[in-house]
């Protein structure tokens, strides 16, 4: 990649990752869950079944590891170290599928009714 090149994705996946970041934090506190793709689409009463703050939580935890992920990519670009943006790459595939199985095996964020 040249040099041009490799500094114009570095400035975009550094841009990327602080935006991810940012929502993150917010996610994390508890508020934000609106962005959250699906569960922003269901209504009052569906939503109501679900503990709110856990599920950002958990959303919120996971886009850091992903702001990380992109954070190693981009170090992989500017060593110019195939190595580091392949395992950058893996971890970002992975972290993706496990949240995927996570979210959709059990009622992991259903609230708990006595």
């Amino acid at each position: 990649m040249g040099t041009g090149n490799a500094i114009a994705a570095t400035i975009v996946l550094l841009f990327v990752a602080g935006l991810i970041s940012a929502l993150a934090y917010q996610l994390i506190k508890g508020r934000g869950a609106d962005t959250i793709s699906g569960f922003n689409l269901l209504s009052e009463k569906k939503k109501a079944k679900y503990d709110e703050k856990v599920l950002c939580r958990f959303v919120g935890k996971l886009m850091f590891f992903f702001a990380g992920c992109l954070i190693l990519i981009t170090a992989g670009i500017l060593l110019q170290q195939h190595v580091v943006i392949i395992a950058g790459s893996a971890l970002l595939a992975s972290a993706i599928i496990f949240s995927v199985v996570y979210i959709l095996t059990g009622n992991r964020f259903r609230r708990k009714t006595p």
